[in-house]
């Protein structure tokens, strides 16, 4: 896997999201950015979950997490496929 590097947060951030920082929650909106990200030929998965602030009930955090296509591919070598990951 050393030919691989993840997909950079700022890479999303800046060309996937369809939401900003300090924008409201919109969970309809939340719902087709995964299928946007998932829709994509970069990513084989994602997800997006809202996780409330405990000190601040009317603050969040958004957590995106995606799984490159690239990490999905065989590792193979001359004795044969080593792994899948």
């Amino acid at each position: 896997n050393r030919l691989h590097t993840d997909t950079r947060q700022s890479i999303i951030k800046k060309s996937f999201l369809l939401f900003k920082e300090n924008d409201p929650v919109d969970s309809e909106l939340l719902r087709n950015n995964e299928r946007l990200l998932r829709s994509s030929n970069i990513f084989h998965d994602a997800r997006i979950i809202v996780v409330p602030e405990p000190k601040d009930p009317r603050v969040v955090d958004v957590l995106v997490l995606t799984q490159d296509v690239w990490s999905l591919l065989p590792d193979g070598g001359l004795g044969g496929l080593n792994n899948f990951q």
